[in-house]
C-alpha cells in the first residue's frame, strides 16, 4: 500500500487524538516526521495542513511549513505535485492521483 494525502491526514489526526496536548515534544517529533515524508512524496494538501495545524503549536507549524499558510496552492509545487488539479475551483474526487503540471 502506498500512502497518499488521506493516509498522512489520518496519521496526523491519530497523533492529535492519542498524544497528550501537554506532550508537545513528542507531538512535534512525530508530526515533523510525517510532514517531511508527506512533502517528500508530494501529497501535501489543505487537509494535511489542517491536520498538522491541529497537532503542533503555531511556532512549530511555521517552522515546518515556512509560514502560517494553510492553503496548499501557495506552497512549493514539489510538496503538492501528486495532488489532483482543481476542477472549476473544486477539488477533484477519487483515489487516483495524477501529477500536477
Amino acid at each position: 500500500v502506498t500512502p497518499d494525502a488521506f493516509t498522512y491526514t489520518s496519521l496526523l489526526n491519530v497523533c492529535r487524538n492519542l498524544l497528550s496536548k501537554t506532550d508537545t515534544k513528542h507531538r512535534f517529533i512525530l508530526s515533523k516526521s510525517l510532514f517531511k515524508e508527506c512533502s517528500k512524496a508530494g501529497f501535501v494538501n489543505d487537509y494535511v495542513l489542517g491536520a498538522l495545524k491541529k497537532v503542533v503549536t503555531k511556532e512549530q507549524y511555521i517552522q515546518l511549513v515556512g509560514s502560517g499558510e494553510q492553503n496548499s496552492s501557495n506552497l512549493p509545487s514539489v510538496w503538492t505535485r501528486m495532488i489532483p488539479k482543481r476542477l472549476n475551483g473544486r477539488k477533484s474526487v477519487g483515489s487516483k492521483y495524477s501529477k500536477r503540471e
